[in-house]
């Protein structure tokens, strides 16, 4: 390979390094404080080397980064039936994210690793989100919302819920008398972190478990878990709105 093909850098890198090397003055064998042997220049050369090359390698990986970890958010708002208990499935497909496109075109793999997920129950009398908010005449209800990596079929109660090994837990939906839904955390949000589950299957095969393998950035469809919640009936003349905000964190590399 002539000099010409070697980028720029590089051969500033290796000139440097060349005179830290050749700098080293040639110490010469004599007893040190311990009565032992110095050691020579060439041990020293070696350690300066080594040092030199570590520090090459870590700086080309901080200019020309693969991976990059990113987060964009999702939102979903589903209305139940009046009157009757509320099951459904939220399919999760980061890859659907208006965020993601841009991403897409600067890699060619991603993966989701985890995602934060904040909800909410509102009882209303319209079966719309701008409806009233019911206070009153609602019948004491548990609501629980879980994360299944495999199945979409939704669950049928709460204590169903509680046999998933990823859920918020049982929490209540019972509304105040000033017509707003009771708060589930400081900021009336329930908040639930999903940990997609780590490769155990072949990376082609993703309907045998959806998980965090690398897949192309072409395959925007692909579905990484299911969101099931379930609220208890909520009144013979009451709405379930149940709302849920996403955040997905994601990793994007290019192919070495």
């Amino acid at each position: 390979m002539s000099k010409s093909q070697i980028e720029p850098g590089v051969i500033s890198v290796l000139q440097n390094l060349h005179k830290r090397v050749t700098a080293i003055e040639p110490i010469t064998s004599k007893p040190d404080y311990f009565g032992k042997e110095g050691k020579d220049s060439k041990d020293q050369k070696s350690v300066v080397l080594r040092t030199a090359l570590s520090q090459m390698t870590k700086g080309n990986a901080a200019m020309n980064p693969r991976t990059l970890r990113a987060s964009f958010s999702g939102h979903s708002l589903t209305i139940g039936s009046i009157g009757t208990a509320y099951g459904t499935v939220l399919t999760l497909t980061p890859g659907t994210a208006v965020e993601f496109s841009s991403l897409a075109a600067l890699f060619d793999d991603w993966r989701t690793t985890h995602i934060d997920v904040c909800c909410k129950v509102m009882p209303t009398t319209t079966n719309s989100t701008s409806g009233s908010l019911t206070g009153t005449g609602v019948a004491p209800g548990n609501a629980i919302l879980v994360y299944d990596p495999v199945d979409n079929t939704s669950i049928s109660s709460a204590q169903m819920g509680l046999n998933y090994q990823q859920s918020t837990g049982v929490w209540s939906v019972i509304a105040p008398g000033n017509g707003y839904p009771a708060a589930y955390t400081r900021n009336g949000f329930q908040e639930f972190h999903v940990k997609i589950p780590a490769p155990v299957v072949d990376p082609g095969i993703l309907s045998d478990l959806l998980d965090s393998n690398w897949v192309s950035t072409k395959d925007t469809g692909v579905i990484v878990g299911y969101l099931k919640p379930y609220v208890d009936v909520m009144g013979a003349a009451t709405y379930c709105v149940f709302e849920v905000f996403l955040r997905y964190h994601c990793e994007f590399r290019s192919r070495q």
